[in-house]
């Protein structure tokens, strides 16, 4: 259990250093660069991407992750919109959501993590 705990923690890591971030902000601070990550998916996995997020939150304070549920569909139409950063889905993205991404300029990567 302890082994599956620490590979998500990780895979967690590589996905959020992977991501593209939309939305930085000045901090009160204006040397501290808060950056910000939309997190946004399946009900299915809301707690994991949130004990995930919380986690990577104690590694690296500067980053603030919203994670919010909905279900796959629409973590899935947030980012065909490109309003997040991340969609967690408990299915495979359709080949039809994956050109309205690419049409609307993203380059979705699947992760597959559980």
């Amino acid at each position: 259990m302890r082994y599956l705990q620490n590979l998500l923690k990780i895979s967690l890591l590589f996905l959020l250093l992977g991501c593209n971030n939309t939305g930085s902000q000045s901090a009160d601070d204006a040397s501290v660069v808060v950056e910000s990550i939309e997190n946004k998916g399946s009900d299915t996995i809301v707690n994991l991407a949130l004990a995930w997020a919380e986690e990577y939150q104690n590694v690296n304070p500067a980053v603030s992750i919203s994670v919010t549920g909905g279900g796959s569909g629409t973590g899935i139409a947030a980012l065909i919109n490109n309003t997040v950063d991340i969609a967690n889905a408990s299915r495979a993205i359709k080949p039809e959501e994956i050109a309205s991404m690419q049409e609307s300029g993203v380059n979705p990567h699947e992760y597959v993590i559980a």
